[in-house]
């Protein structure tokens, strides 16, 4: 915290989110996305007061969130943001990049089941009803194997 706070004095976070975006710029500046209500002001502010950082230029642009079709075919829209690029007196490093971990196929990988479809017309919705064995479709040999499955009933039962 860049200040000591008054005893009793109360300190509120702001209700707002920014995401610091990779970019391409020289290390003193940094790119930010933030909601459309804040002004140059606020950035800066929120920026020097929570974070002790030294800025020395604030620039913004605002941004119409991307529209695509949604369900029935009807747009949605996304929702607008304003783009940041702040410029700092000290140079601004990202963290590096997490090295992925490789699992082979024999330490722990988990499979995925294979998908399936689950539709209206898919055999894996009535899976569960189909018995073992039975005899797909209709007609005498259908007929015939209930009556050796009652048989079977019988003599287990005796």
């Amino acid at each position: 915290m860049p200040f000591p706070l008054q005893p009793g004095a109360k300190f509120y976070f702001p209700n707002v989110v920014f995401r610091l975006l990779r970019s391409n710029l020289p290390p003193q500046q940094c790119v930010f996305r933030c909601p459309q209500q804040l002004n140059k002001i606020d950035i800066k502010s929120i920026l020097t007061n929570l974070y002790d950082l030294s800025i020395t230029d604030v620039r913004t642009m605002n941004y119409l969130g991307r529209t695509h079709k949604g369900r029935l075919g009807t747009r949605v829209r996304a929702a607008n943001y304003k783009k940041v690029i702040v410029t700092m007196e000290e140079d601004f490093n990202f963290p590096p990049v997490p090295e992925a971990k490789l699992v082979t196929s024999g330490e722990g990988a988990i499979k995925l089941p294979p998908r399936a479809s689950f539709g209206r017309n898919s055999a894996n919705r009535i899976r569960h009803k189909i018995e073992e064995g039975r005899p797909k479709g209709l007609g005498p040999h259908l007929q015939k194997w209930k009556q050796e499955k009652k048989a079977e009933a019988t003599k287990n039962a005796q």
